[in-house]
C-alpha cells in the first residue's frame, strides 16, 4: 500500500502468481539431483572424506565452523563434526546438490521476450568470504568490496526487469567477454533472429563489433571513439564542425564579439 511503489508492487505480485500458477500446470521445472556417501571422519572441527574404505587417502576436508551465539549454561557449542566419529571409528557422511530450474528459461523467454520488444542486459558481481570457489577471482568489483575475491554474474531481463536468465563467470570477466556469448544465446536458446544490440564501449567492443559485422541479422548502436570519428568524417567537414564548436564555446563567453568579428571559413556570416 506504499503511496510511491504500491502500485507496481502489486502488479510484479500479481504477475508471480500467475506465472506460479502457470509453473505447477504447465511442468515447468526438472528436477535433477546427485549425491554421495563416503568414508569420513571427524578431525577436530572439521570433516575428512576418504576415497575408500582403508581411509588412507583424503578426498576433501570440510571445514566446521562451531556455534557464535552465545548459549544456555549446559548446553554446548555445537558443530557439524560433532556428529560424525572420531578417527578409529568407522563412519560415514554424505553430500548432495538438487536442481529445479532445468528448462525453465526458454520459457520464461516465450513468455517475456519477444520480435520487436526490449531486452535489457548487465553484469554484476558479489563478493567471495571462502578461498575455494573455482570462479572466485579478484576484479572489478561493482559492491565496493576492493581486493577481495568475487564472483561476476549476469543478468536477462525484460523491459520491466522481470529476469528470464542468469549466467555465471570468473570474477575477473570484463563486461564485454561476456558480451557475445549473451547475444548468441538470445538467437540459439530463446529463438530471437534479427536484434540492435545497444551499449556503451564497455560493453561492446571492437572484438564483438567485428563479430556482429559477420552476423545476419544484427545490428547494434554504441558511442565511437574519437580516433573513429576522425577516420569517418571529411577532413573539410571535420574542419567546419571543429569552428563550429570553437564557435559555440566562445559564444557562451561573449556573444556581440562573435557575431560582430566571426564567420565561417568559408565566407558565411555566423548567426
Amino acid at each position: 500500500d506504499d503511496e510511491v511503489v504500491g502500485e507496481a508492487a502489486r502488479n510484479v505480485f500479481a504477475d508471480a502468481k500467475i506465472i506460479l500458477e502457470q509453473v505447477v500446470r504447465e511442468k515447468w521445472l526438472t528436477a535433477n539431483a546427485v549425491f554421495g556417501l563416503f568414508p569420513a571422519n571427524a578431525a577436530g572441527d572439521d570433516i575428512e572424506f576418504y576415497s575408500g574404505e582403508s581411509r588412507q587417502e583424503r578426498l576433501a576436508a570440510w571445514h566446521g565452523l562451531r556455534q557464535q551465539h552465545e548459549r544456555p549454561e549446559g548446553k554446548p557449542h555445537e558443530c557439524l563434526a560433532d556428529f560424525v566419529a572420531p578417527k578409529g571409528i568407522d563412519d560415514y557422511a554424505g553430500a548432495f546438490a538438487v536442481t529445479a530450474g532445468i528448462g525453465i528459461e526458454k520459457k520464461l523467454a516465450v513468455r517475456h521476450l519477444s520480435a520487436g520488444g526490449l531486452v535489457l542486459y548487465d553484469l554484476s558481481s558479489s563478493y567471495f568470504e571462502g578461498t575455494t570457489c573455482p570462479l572466485a577471482k579478484r576484479g572489478y568489483s561493482r559492491d565496493g568490496k576492493h581486493g577481495m575475491l568475487q564472483v561476476n554474474y549476469g543478468l536477462l531481463t525484460d523491459a520491466r526487469g522481470c529476469p528470464v536468465a542468469i549466467s555465471v563467470h570468473e570474477g575477473n570477466t570484463s563486461d564485454s567477454k561476456t558480451f557475445m556469448p549473451e547475444v548468441q544465446r538470445l538467437r540459439a536458446n530463446f529463438g530471437i533472429e534479427r536484434m540492435v544490440m545497444v551499449g556503451d564501449r564497455g560493453m561492446i567492443s571492437q572484438k564483438a563489433i567485428d563479430e556482429m559485422h559477420t552476423a545476419d541479422g544484427i545490428g547494434w548502436i554504441t558511442a565511437l571513439k574519437s580516433v573513429s570519428i576522425r577516420a569517418l568524417i571529411e577532413p573539410d567537414l571535420c574542419a567546419r564542425w571543429t569552428r563550429c564548436l570553437l564557435l559555440t564555446q566562445a559564444f557562451a563567453r561573449d556573444s556581440e564579439w562573435i557575431v560582430e568579428q566571426h564567420r565561417y571559413h568559408d565566407g558565411r556570416a555566423f548567426s
